[in-house]
C-alpha cells in the first residue's frame, strides 16, 4: 500500500489560524490530490495501533484511501488533507509515519490572544457554543472539564475547553517531538493574511511541489 500510494501532507495547524486558506491552496495545485473532505480527522477518531498490521492495513484503506481519496487519478505527486486536530493528538502520528515515512506536516499558529475569541466566534457558529460572552464562556472551562454546561448541540466538547486549545506551544513541541522537526513546517498567520503568496511559495518549496 505504501508504495503504490501518493506521499502525503497534513495540515494540522490550531483553528482560526488559517487552516481553511492553506488547505485552498493546496486544493488548487495541480500536483496535489487533496481529501473530498478537507477535515477527515481519520486518526484522532481511529486508535489503529490496537490493530495488526493487515487488519489495520485493510481498514486504511477502505475508510481512509478509499473515503477521502478515492477520486485521485494515481499520478498525482501529493496527497493532502487538513485535520486541526492531529495538533493535539501527536501520538496518533506514529500510525501515520508507519504508513507514509516521507509524510510532512504544515503547522498553522496564531497568536492565542486572537485565536480563543476567533474559535469562540466560530463555534457559536456552529451551534457547539451557546454562550455569546466570550469571557462568561470561558468561565465555564472547569465545568465543561467536569463534562457539565455543555451545549447539546456541542458535535465535539473539546474545543469548548478554550484553556487547552490556546496551549498551542506545548502543543507544538509535543509535535515536533513525535514527527520530527525535519517533517515541519510553520505558518504564522500574521505572515499568511500579510502575504499569502510568500507563504505558498514557502510552503510550496517544503513540500516539493
Amino acid at each position: 500500500m505504501t508504495k503504490s500510494v501518493s506521499n502525503f501532507a497534513y495540515i494540522v495547524g490550531a483553528p482560526r489560524c488559517g487552516t481553511t486558506t492553506l488547505a485552498g491552496f493546496l486544493q488548487q495545485h495541480p500536483d496535489v490530490c487533496f481529501s473530498v473532505v478537507k477535515e477527515p480527522h481519520f486518526f484522532t477518531q481511529h486508535d489503529l495501533a490496537a490493530l495488526g498490521p493487515a487488519e489495520s492495513k485493510r481498514f486504511v484503506e477502505h475508510e481512509y484511501l478509499e473515503r477521502f481519496f478515492g477520486e485521485c487519478q494515481g499520478n498525482e505527486k501529493l496527497r493532502a488533507e487538513g485535520s486541526v486536530t492531529y495538533l493535539y493528538a501527536p501520538e496518533r502520528m506514529k500510525t501515520v509515519l508507519e504508513l507514509w515515512p516521507d509524510s510532512k506536516f504544515i503547522i498553522a499558529l496564531r497568536d492565542p490572544l486572537a485565536m480563543l475569541p476567533s474559535l469562540h466566534a466560530r463555534l457559536l457558529v456552529t451551534g457547539d457554543e451557546t454562550i455569546r460572552d466570550f469571557p462568561k464562556a470561558w468561565a465555564k472551562i472547569d465545568e465543561r472539564a467536569r463534562g457539565k454546561s455543555i451545549p447539546k448541540s456541542a458535535i465535539d466538547p473539546r474545543w469548548l475547553r478554550y484553556d487547552e486549545a490556546g496551549k498551542l506551544g506545548s502543543r507544538v513541541e509535543a509535535f515536533l517531538k513525535a514527527v520530527g522537526p525535519e517533517r515541519c513546517h510553520i505558518v504564522l498567520f500574521d505572515d499568511l493574511a500579510s502575504d499569502p503568496k510568500a507563504s505558498y511559495r514557502t510552503m510550496c518549496d517544503f513540500l516539493g511541489i
